[in-house]
């Protein structure tokens, strides 16, 4: 993948393509889209004032996630380290008779600190455990169970941690708080932590483009263990959730990799490609169809509009468990409009059987075959993911003339609810591969 710096970023890497030739010797064009990479690393030597170049590349990854809505930044955790060890070494220099360092030593998350944290969360938290990979074999094990660090059972889940006393205290273990950390942004000082409160400030900063985030945190933690014999080559991924959208209400999520190895691969939506080439829906040129990986390492960090981006995660063959943590976040918007998102994150159903978060519905308890889970008139707003391989709802009309979701297979405690590809679409994809035939063949 294409790497760009700091100061420059290739404003054309989303609208390149690639000539292919079909079995007829005609030339096909297929778009190619990539995902902007900046290392900071890279550049830092080059500059004597740290703090300078941390407000300039703050602004730089703004910048380009405000067009690409995806940047993806190797080894972030390396960087802020060598910041806070200059800040630290200046600020020993400038003091008089300091004995001590003045950075405060905190307790660091570590993926095995999950189950003792998850055993103190509140009772809503506890049931937004959910099972990404709903064919694992502990699908129907406790969450205790899963966290556990001498287990080895394959599987992948996710959980919320957004009660204020727990939330408060697992944001001060974590490595990476924020993109726009106090401890080496100049600018920092003018803002609050004001993750936690009820009132949200929104005071300007230049070098941050004042992102401020949900009063919540996510945390995923998968399990594909393997032994150290086996092959590299050997592809036995766990996959998370088929291919989806998520329906947020903030401008993006940034993922932090605590341990492990977590792939991604994306793919941009219609209004992306659109937006990221200045095309409209008429045009006949496609969206990608090879989505872009993504490889997260220990300490990576992936900012990404997953309402804009097509998504899917992989675990790879690993040693030791893959956790990350999220944190949604806003840019630029004003404060009501920041605390208005952040009473939909919080919202819940009242409906039996499943819960409600701007990432989507799930069911809370098994639901059988033929269960209807809502009807038209008490949808709640937010949209269900969709799915071309196995999708466990569709609409329906019931006697009524009203619409209704209804599950089509049996849904597992903690599964989110999906709905497969329309009719329509199913037709239209019918109609490109027969096309492709004629094509191939050298038909007219």
């Amino acid at each position: 993948m294409e790497k760009a710096s700091t100061s420059t970023v290739d404003e054309k890497s989303c609208k390149r393509a690639r000539l292919d030739i079909s079995p007829s010797g005609k030339q096909l064009l297929v778009p190619v889209v990539e995902v902007p990479t900046i290392d900071l690393r890279r550049n830092q030597d080059n500059h004597q004032n740290g703090t300078d170049y941390h407000d300039d590349t703050l602004l730089s990854i703004a910048d380009v996630y405000q067009t690409h809505q995806a940047v993806f930044i190797p080894g972030y955790i390396d960087y802020m380290e060598e910041m806070k060890e200059q800040r630290t070494q200046r600020d020993v220099a400038d003091a008089d008779n300091q004995t001590e360092s003045p950075m405060k030593a905190t307790a660091i998350l570590h993926w095995k600190d999950l189950y003792d944290i998850f055993t103190k969360l509140s009772v809503k938290d506890k049931e937004s455990f959910c099972i990404e990979n709903t064919e694992s074999q502990i699908k129907h094990a406790s969450p205790h169970y899963f966290l556990k660090s001498d287990t080895h059972d394959v599987g992948y889940c996710s959980f919320l941690v957004q009660q204020q006393e727990s939330l408060s205290q697992v944001l001060e273990m974590l490595p990476v708080l924020s993109l726009q950390d106090e401890s080496v942004c100049s600018n920092a000082g003018a803002l609050e932590n004001s993750c936690t409160k009820s009132e949200i400030p929104a005071p300007k900063c230049t070098c941050c483009r004042c992102w401020k985030y949900e009063p919540c945190l996510w945390i995923f933690f998968g399990r594909n263990p393997s032994e150290k014999e086996v092959a590299k080559s050997t592809d036995k991924s766990l996959q998370g959730r088929p291919e989806h959208t998520d329906s947020i209400s903030h401008d993006g999520t940034w993922h932090y990799q605590l341990s492990g190895t977590k792939q991604w691969l994306l793919r941009p939506t219609r209004q992306l490609w659109n937006q990221l080439n200045g095309t409209n829906e008429d045009d006949p040129e496609s969206i990608p169809i090879t989505p872009v990986l993504i490889e997260c390492h220990q300490g990576d960090v992936l900012i990404v509009n997953t309402k804009l981006w097509h998504h899917q995660t992989l675990l790879p063959l690993q040693l030791h468990p893959s956790v990350s943590y999220a944190r949604d976040f806003w840019i630029d918007h004003s404060p009501s409009a920041m605390a208005e998102g952040a009473l939909q994150q919080n919202s819940t159903s009242n409906r039996a059987g499943m819960m409600t978060n701007v990432d989507g519905l799930y069911a809370t308890d098994e639901i059988p075959e033929g269960t209807i889970i809502f009807r038209e008139d008490k949808m709640p707003d937010c949209e269900l993911h969709r799915s071309t391989t196995n999708p466990n709802c569709e609409v329906a009309e019931l006697e009524d003339g009203t619409q209704a979701v209804v599950s089509i297979r049996p849904i597992a405690a903690g599964e989110f609810f999906c709905i497969g590809e329309s009719s329509d679409e199913g037709e239209d994809d019918e109609e490109q591969e027969w096309e492709e035939e004629e094509w191939e063949n050298g038909e007219d």
